[in-house]
C-alpha cells in the first residue's frame, strides 16, 4: 500500500496526467495545427465545396482540380498553365 501511495505522491506522475488530460482536450477541440493545407481543402472537396476548396490548396493541381469543379474555368486553367509540366498539359 506504501508503494502505490509513493507513486502517487512524486511531483512527476501528476505532471505526466496533466500533460495527457491537456492533450486529449486539445485534441478533441479538432485542431488545425496537425492538418496542413492541402487536407483542409480535400475535406472542403469532400464537403461538396470546391470553391473554398480551391482558395485552400496549396498544391497547384489539386487546385485547378477544385476552380474547374467550381465553375471557375478562368482560373482552373490559370493554375493548370502555371503549372507547366507534363501532368498538367492533360488538363
Amino acid at each position: 500500500m506504501s508503494n502505490a501511495l509513493s507513486i502517487l505522491t512524486r511531483p512527476g506522475f501528476w505532471s505526466v496526467g496533466i500533460l495527457i488530460v491537456a492533450g486529449v482536450v486539445w485534441m478533441k477541440k479538432g485542431s488545425d495545427f496537425i492538418i496542413n493545407s492541402d487536407l483542409r481543402g480535400q475535406r472542403l472537396m469532400d464537403a461538396g465545396e470546391p470553391a473554398a476548396a480551391g482558395e485552400v490548396f496549396q498544391d497547384s493541381k489539386r487546385r485547378g482540380v477544385a476552380l474547374y469543379r467550381a465553375g471557375d474555368f478562368k482560373a482552373a486553367a490559370e493554375t493548370f498553365r502555371l503549372n507547366a509540366n507534363g501532368d498538367s498539359q492533360f488538363n
